[in-house]
């Protein structure tokens, strides 16, 4: 006898079995003392499926700089605020001048006085060289004292150490313009690096002894323009 036809006589079988357990409208009955199971189904189709990992951390920056004013004063206005983009030399926040605006005034009315003293040694000292020169001259031709050649020398080297310091007081003058004028300048708080505002401290009217605020260089941006 072929196996494989036996095989197939107790499949029929067996179906032939399972059929005459059903009922007569189409339900699968029950087994006897077992309760029914309600069974959810689903449609089965094809997706993409992302796998992703939940991670808790710090962001560190690749470049930061701790930012302050170069002297102390009280902060009048703010420009920027907490994670702001800035390009380096924006104006992020600034100071009080009213006394630095003062000390400037002052500075170039010291200037000016100073330059229109240098007028005056200079005009001194070309009429000392005259007198100094009239004087030799005169001492040649019998008409005057070595005594008054003397003096009118003597005359010319005071008035050229008069010029002298007057050139000297405007120099001091120009130092003194330049330094209220830088010190003016600063009052301004600018970014020194292109990158993220990643804390601001300071706020309209605080004291300027602490610093104003953290600017950040993240990596992902600003690597290539942070060299």
């Amino acid at each position: 006898m072929n196996w494989r036809r036996v095989l197939d006589l107790a499949l029929l079988v067996t179906l032939a079995a399972l059929s005459a357990g059903c009922s007569k409208n189409g339900g699968a009955a029950a087994p006897a003392g077992k309760p029914s199971v309600a069974v959810d189904v689903l449609r089965i189709a094809p997706g993409d499926q992302t796998d992703a990992v939940a991670v808790v951390g710090t962001l560190t920056p690749k470049f930061e700089a701790l930012i302050k004013a170069e002297f102390q004063g009280v902060v009048e206005k703010i420009f920027v605020d907490q994670w702001v983009r800035v390009r380096k030399g924006d104006p992020l926040a600034k100071l009080d001048t009213r006394e630095e605006e003062v000390a400037l005034q002052k500075a170039r009315a010291g200037l000016a006085a100073a330059k229109a003293a240098l007028l005056q040694a200079e005009a001194r000292a070309r009429q000392a060289d005259r007198e100094a020169e009239r004087s030799h001259q005169l001492k040649e031709g019998g008409l005057a004292t070595q005594q008054s050649l003397d003096d009118a020398q003597t005359m010319r080297e005071a008035a050229d150490a008069a010029l002298a310091a007057a050139d000297g007081q405007v120099r001091v003058a120009e130092e003194e313009v330049r330094y209220a004028e830088t010190r003016l300048e600063k009052a301004v708080i600018r970014a020194p690096m292109d990158g993220v505002v990643a804390e601001r401290n300071a706020s309209p009217a605080t004291w300027s002894a602490s610093p104003a605020s953290r600017w950040a260089c993240f990596a992902s941006w600003t690597t290539a323009r942070s060299t």
